[in-house]
């Protein structure tokens, strides 16, 4: 996206840049507006690491949630927290399934779309934040405490499923 700051004037868009160059790349285009690597996109095996990965995220979306409540609201403060977040989100492979990932990349497409001194609203603000993120993140510590338990104790234990 720095590049597009160059070039702004010759190239109003990606999009149109590929239209203007006849390139049919869909695949290229969505690694672009999501700003994150197809690694980090489509998940690893959890494995020894996932305590320590749980945690991180955890820490990822207390951050993100934080510097919206400290007012931060320019694209080069938000977006390098949201992307560190969808990094660490990613490591879970079951987190594509998880609902919220699709709020949370839309997000970052968003923020991939801005200029640097750009801002978001505060209307913006109080949508990613009272009513996307703080249920994803409710919804994403159980599934988080789940990935760890089940990591833990891969048998299921009886007594855990009696009424």
């Amino acid at each position: 996206m720095t590049m597009l700051k160059l070039v702004g004037a010759d190239v109003p868009s990606i999009e149109e840049f590929m239209e203007r160059y006849r390139m049919d790349h869909p695949a290229a285009l969505h690694r672009i507006k999501v700003g994150v690597p197809a690694t980090v996109e489509h998940s690893s095996e959890a494995g020894p690491e996932t305590g320590k990965w749980v945690a991180e995220t955890t820490q990822s979306f207390i951050t993100f949630m934080d510097a919206l409540k400290l007012r931060m609201r320019a694209k080069d403060q938000l977006h390098p927290i949201l992307q560190e977040l969808m990094t660490n989100y990613a490591r879970f492979k079951a987190s594509k399934d998880w609902e919220g990932r699709s709020r949370m990349v839309s997000w970052l497409i968003t923020l991939n779309g801005m200029k640097a001194s750009e801002e978001i609203s505060e209307e913006q603000s109080r949508q990613v934040s009272i009513l996307e993120f703080q249920s994803v993140l409710k919804r994403c510590r159980i599934l988080l405490f789940l990935t760890l338990w089940t990591f833990l104790l891969p048998a299921p234990v009886p007594f855990l499923f009696r009424l």
